[in-house]
């Protein structure tokens, strides 16, 4: 098996750069303005702190590779290389989040760990669907234990066979 690298796109990752450079923008705006006694800055410096979480988080997404070598899930990044061990997998979740009732449209995400590191990605990752089926051929040959929804995820992304009624 080759080394296979892959990366968020960078139309992926640009809307939530823009939506958080708004609205870090807005709260250091509004911060400055209120009283910093006010009821009003403390919850605007707690938006800001969360704000600036995400857009940190954003920041060492784009400049991650994860590359699937035949021993695991590779993370490379600002602070190093570590690996998911496909022989130490001991967590595999993989959840759907909708906006809309009817769930047509949303996005898959994939929370994978083994002791001392979990990663989680998202399937705007280039390559999320390769990655998604290698951890389930060794989720399932390690016996994870799955969520319900976890199984029924994994059903609609036609990974199991739905079980007859």
């Amino acid at each position: 098996m080759t080394e296979e690298v892959y990366r968020w796109p960078a139309n992926a990752l640009r809307g939530d750069f823009l939506r958080m450079g708004l609205c870090l923008s807005v709260c250091v705006l509004f911060l400055v303005l209120v009283p910093a006694t006010s009821i009003a800055f403390f919850a605007l410096a707690a938006l800001t702190i969360a704000f600036g979480a995400y857009f940190t988080q954003t920041v060492l997404r784009a400049r991650m590779t994860l590359t699937l070598v035949p021993e695991g899930l590779a993370a490379a990044g600002i602070f190093g290389t570590r690996v998911i061990r496909w022989d130490a997998l001991d967590q595999f979740v993989l959840r759907y989040y909708t906006l809309r009732r009817d769930k047509e449209a949303g996005w898959l995400d994939l929370k994978l760990g083994c002791p001392g590191f979990s990663i989680t990605i998202d399937d705007r990752l280039d390559g999320f669907r390769p990655i998604l089926e290698r951890a389930w051929v060794a989720a399932s040959s390690r016996d994870i234990g799955l969520s319900s929804s976890t199984y029924a995820n994994l059903t609609a992304a036609g990974l199991l066979q739905k079980s007859p009624v």
